[in-house]
């Protein structure tokens, strides 16, 4: 991440001002995958014109997603209310009932 934000900070900062932008960058983009912030820098390298536009530029795509999946989920949601299918009981397997015997074994002789 560290290469990708130096290949698109400002090319007018100093040395210790680049590490300080560099550091809120990669603190501003860390939640995004590394695929994403590959696509993110190099569209950033491509649109922006000044170093403020960087940051809002590489997060945009993110947020957008993220405003896609809300309203995906805000649509999905009365069908997956609506759709409870009954729960049955499995049947206990040999090894689930003797481990069931044996908690209600340590229950019973513990009080």
């Amino acid at each position: 991440m560290t290469r990708q934000l130096a290949l698109i900070r400002p090319a007018s900062m100093s040395d210790n001002a680049a590490s300080d932008w560099i550091a809120a960058a990669y603190a501003e983009t860390a939640h995004l995958s590394d695929p994403a912030f590959n696509a993110a820098a190099e569209r950033a390298r491509r649109e922006c014109n000044y170093h403020g536009q960087v940051i809002p530029t590489m997060l945009k795509p993110s947020a957008d997603v993220e405003a896609f999946v809300r309203q995906m989920d805000a649509i999905s949601k009365p069908f997956l209310r609506d759709h409870n299918p009954p729960q049955r009981a499995l049947p206990k397997t040999e090894t689930q009932q003797l481990i069931a015997n044996a908690a209600k074994g340590l229950k019973g002789g513990s009080a």
